[in-house]
């Protein structure tokens, strides 16, 4: 089967990384190649092509504390991202050689063996603190060397408030928040919990940590017991030992949470209704707290509209609509045109609304 008709470029590489993958003209990127034209049914010669044999890189990688860093890896990636990039990992004696690169500078990261906690590292000149490693064509470039320091380890469990564990849970570690700070942390590792709620996060530099669990159809909880980072407990961790019993009881989700608003002030005493579209007659959920919130659950699933009535008269009523930028639950003209009604699915007792945080988590006590 041949190619159409048309202009090309031709790349030349190797599964192998016998030579770095590089197009017609000797280019080592797609936007510098050649441009040949092929015309059906002709057949198009290219002669003799000689490729760009590339470069080599050795060294060592060894683990603090003398341990064997078998199943410790290298990673060898383009600064720029217009060269090539390839990988090793070592045999008990650490050493390492990555063949087939473009000539070019490259970052060079290691981590260690994946049920060890060595922290991952990379290479930085011990003369000149450049944290690039230079490959010339046909040459080799040695000595790039790194040691991974020990680190240490978070592992605990994640169960449902009756006691059975939950699978496939997210856990997330975060650095902890600057004091005075309420946004979100900055992100450390991850872990997933496995068939009996079990989890551990590896390779963790010394220090503090804030750690947060999270499922599907649970109110996600922080360290210890807390709703919001600025609430939770931090996680010491020490290097070459682990931390045991980070554990987290998740709440089942409720189906609804509504916050009425002008925008400007929550709103108390807010009726919250909600109507089936099936035609059944409307449900009374409750009204809205002091803080103009109403967390509740809807035992049928099916598909809703929820309408939110001011008793008092001050607002018109209006249904939640689901917008990416929602407009408050109540206006703050009663004549002011009202949002077209949206059917809300609810699905196995969850409904899906916009009153998410600006990280698209759920608020506490509602999916």
């Amino acid at each position: 089967m041949g190619a159409d008709s048309g202009t090309y470029r031709v790349k030349f590489f190797s599964d192998r990384m016998l030579f770095p993958m590089q197009y017609y003209g000797g280019a080592t990127d797609v936007t510098n190649a050649d441009i040949v034209t092929l015309t059906r049914p002709d057949n198009l010669d290219l002669g003799s092509v000689t490729l760009l044999a590339g470069g080599t890189m050795t060294g060592t990688i060894t683990l603090a504390g003398g341990a064997s860093p078998a199943g410790a890896c290298v990673s060898v990636a383009s600064v720029g991202g217009q060269g090539s990039s390839g990988g090793a990992c070592v045999g008990p004696d650490g050493t390492y050689t990555v063949t087939g690169l473009a000539a070019g500078s490259y970052a060079v990261t290691a981590i260690g063996p994946w049920d060890q906690d060595y922290i991952s590292a990379t290479y930085t000149d011990p003369a000149t603190g450049s944290a690039e490693a230079t490959v010339t064509e046909g040459g080799t470039t040695s000595g790039i060397d790194l040691t991974l320091a020990l680190g240490g380890a978070i592992r605990g469990r994640v169960t449902t408030d009756t006691g059975a564990p939950i699978t496939r849970a997210s856990v997330h570690v975060y650095l902890p928040l600057p004091d005075g700070h309420m946004g979100w942390p900055t992100w450390a590792a991850s872990a997933t919990t496995d068939a009996t709620g079990a989890y551990v996060v590896h390779s963790l530099p010394p220090g503090d940590y804030l750690v947060e669990a999270s499922a599907i159809g649970t109110v996600s909880e922080v360290y210890r017991e807390a709703t919001s980072f600025a609430a939770g407990t931090t996680v010491t961790v020490s290097a070459g030992t682990s931390t045991d019993g980070i554990g987290f009881t998740l709440s089942a989700a409720h189906d609804l949470y509504v916050v009425a608003s002008t925008g400007l002030v929550t709103l108390s005493g807010i009726e919250i209704t909600v109507y089936p579209v099936d035609g059944t007659p409307p449900v009374l959920v409750g009204t809205t707290d002091a803080a103009g919130t109403l967390v509740a659950d809807i035992v049928p699933a099916g598909l809703y509209k929820v309408g939110c009535h001011d008793p008092s008269g001050r607002y018109a009523d209006t249904f939640v609509s689901r917008r990416r930028r929602p407009r408050p639950s109540l206006g703050a003209l009663p004549r002011r045109r009202q949002p077209v009604p949206r059917q809300v699915p609810l699905h196995h007792r969850a409904v899906w609304l916009d009153q998410r945080d600006r990280h698209g988590r759920p608020h506490p006590g509602s999916t």
